[in-house]
């Protein structure tokens, strides 16, 4: 995915499987953008680190793109994610889960 994914996103799910470009989430208020590629962008400093988790929110989205013929690697629906929570600038209130390689 290329530049600004996600911008001034509402509501809603985007999942990249491979890479994202530069600012993702930029402007978001709410919604979910999962980055699950091997290459993580930095992330804006608007966003605050909310934790390490399973990604049990996008775990459905996966399983229904599994459905639809979509081939992923099957690791990813247990692999963890940082959940950061922004973009703060706009008072948002939107996730970023990025793949965690830890």
């Amino acid at each position: 995915a290329g530049d600004f994914l996600g911008f001034n996103m509402k509501d809603g799910t985007i999942i990249a499987l491979g890479n994202a470009g530069l600012r993702p989430g930029a402007g978001m208020r709410g919604g979910t953008i999962a980055l699950l590629g091997p290459t993580p962008p930095p992330v804006l400093p608007s966003f605050r680190c909310h934790g390490t988790t399973l990604p049990e929110r996008i775990v459905p989205n996966l399983h229904e793109l599994r459905t639809l013929g979509f081939r992923f690697d099957e690791s990813l629906v247990t692999a963890s994610v940082n959940v950061y929570i922004g973009d703060l600038v706009e008072d948002g209130v939107g996730e970023l889960h990025l793949r965690n390689f830890d």
